[in-house]
């Protein structure tokens, strides 16, 4: 322990925690779209699979800066958490999806772009967050 920091995400206040989720959201999100820009222009790897090696990699920082700098929670057991963070990964993918669909195709709010970014905050916020801290950090 460092900094009188202890090692459950009780320990970080909701603030802190809230702010670190956003600031590690953010460095996953810089991290997938590299890696997928890598893969796609320097190993030309197809693009499906240029994706899906950003989002596991962007997945991989997000999971470690969520276990010990947003919520400081090294003091459980990493399978558990590991487990439950795919499990909030996959409910994450499917709100994001059906989002996408309803806003874009269903409510028509104008340019999928739009519907993309306008259901990203709200899955980060409503559920991605919460579920974070009180699920798989907890």
């Amino acid at each position: 322990m460092d900094i009188g920091m202890t090692t459950h995400s009780k320990a970080v206040p909701f603030g802190i925690s809230f702010f670190r989720h956003n600031a590690t959201a953010l460095m996953a999100t810089a991290v997938d779209a590299f890696v997928l820009i890598v893969c796609r222009e320097i190993f030309i790897f197809p693009i499906v699979w240029s994706a899906f090696v950003g989002a596991v990699c962007g997945a991989i920082v997000a999971f470690f800066l969520g276990r010990h700098w947003a919520y400081a929670s090294t003091d459980h057991g990493i399978g558990g958490q590991s487990l439950r963070f795919a499990i909030t990964v996959a409910g994450s993918i499917l709100l994001n999806t059906y989002g996408v669909y309803v806003l874009s195709e269903v409510l028509r709010v104008g340019h999928y772009t739009i519907a993309k970014l306008v259901t990203a905050i709200a899955v980060g916020f409503c559920f991605n967050f919460p579920m974070q801290r009180y699920f798989v950090f907890r």
